[in-house]
């Protein structure tokens, strides 16, 4: 089912409206330890400024960590920014990218071959 274009933009208005949230540390629910230790896949990393960024898939969804150093960015705490609320299914290389001031998460999402791509 291929998405309307005004719903791919809202998504992703509304990704970069969390990211933007989670960069400027607000009340952004962190993820449970559970799910993002042992089951955190497919990093990116992007530096803005004096600050690391990573997101990553984790379980169900996709959660961002910011640290100081690459080092640093394992022990995080992590946030999570998505997740598979209409059962997509399985969420596979999620990638920060900033374009025009603002930032944007790209990842696949489905079911064995059948993935699509999502902002």
């Amino acid at each position: 089912m291929k998405l309307p274009r005004c719903l791919t933009s809202t998504a992703a208005l509304l990704l970069s409206g969390i990211l933007a949230a989670v960069l400027s540390l607000t009340s952004a629910e962190p993820a449970r330890a559970g799910q993002t230790s042992l089951r955190a896949a497919d990093p990116s990393v992007l530096r803005v400024g004096g600050t690391y960024i990573s997101v990553q898939s984790a379980g169900d969804g996709i959660v961002v960590r910011q640290a100081p150093s690459t080092d640093a960015l394992a022990s995080a705490p992590a946030r999570r920014v998505w997740s598979d609320v209409r059962g997509l299914g399985e969420v596979w290389a999620p990638e920060i990218v900033r374009d025009g001031g603002r930032y944007y998460i790209y990842f696949t999402a489905g079911r064995g071959p059948a993935h699509r791509m999502y902002v």
